[in-house]
């Protein structure tokens, strides 16, 4: 029920992304003939420009392939169980989790932890082989990587909670669970995508 509700909110703001920027179009072609200091989206350069540039741009602004990645291991966090025990222990109720599961969760959060070592010492040791080539976090593989780094280190702490859990019976499972996350964020995908592109529209005409 939650769900539906969320995606008619997506649905009626993506809806409204679109009548803007339809609006703006016109909107543009009566300024420009009244006078205004706008540009026409409607002129042969306005034409040109919307044909060429503007999901141009949106593919430049919007790191869609880092976007998936990230609702993939979103979609394993959830459908694993891990965060729901993460939760259940923060709040007291660790005792509700069966046997199997705290030992998945302790082993989890141990293999966690030496995966953040890992990174720690790859930014703090001498030779920085994280940072960027000038010493810091500017331009280093650890923010350009961060989808990467993440998911991987993430799905594998989750992949093994679920597997000593007993959550998950067979392997591919987690692959199922990436299209989940996929499949739950894909609205929220065409609502930034749509957004996007009205920002640029704004960009040309004003």
């Amino acid at each position: 029920m939650k769900g539906k509700k969320l995606f008619h909110i997506y649905a009626r703001v993506i809806l409204a992304f679109f009548i803007a920027g339809i609006i703006l179009i016109l909107f543009s072609w009566f300024a420009n003939i009244y006078g205004m200091d706008v540009r026409n989206l409607l002129s042969a350069d306005g034409l040109r420009w919307l044909l060429r540039n503007s999901f141009k741009q949106v593919r430049l602004d919007f790191p869609f392939l880092s976007f998936l990645t990230l609702c993939m291991s979103c979609g394993v966090i959830y459908k694993s169980g891990w965060f729901s025990a993460i939760l259940m222990t923060f709040m007291n109720k660790r005792q509700s989790l069966s046997y199997k599961q705290r030992w998945g969760l302790q082993l989890s959060s141990f293999v966690l932890i030496f995966y953040l070592l890992v990174l720690i010492v790859g930014l703090f040791s001498p030779n920085g082989e994280l940072l960027g080539l000038t010493g810091n976090l500017e331009n280093s593989p650890i923010l350009e990587g961060f989808a990467i780094w993440f998911s991987f280190g993430i799905c594998s702490v989750c992949f093994i909670y679920s597997w000593i859990s007993g959550i998950m019976k067979h392997p591919y499972e987690v692959v199922h669970w990436m299209i989940y996350g996929v499949k739950k964020a894909a609205p929220l995908l065409v609502l930034l995508i749509i957004a996007l592109f009205f920002i640029e529209l704004c960009k040309y005409v004003f």
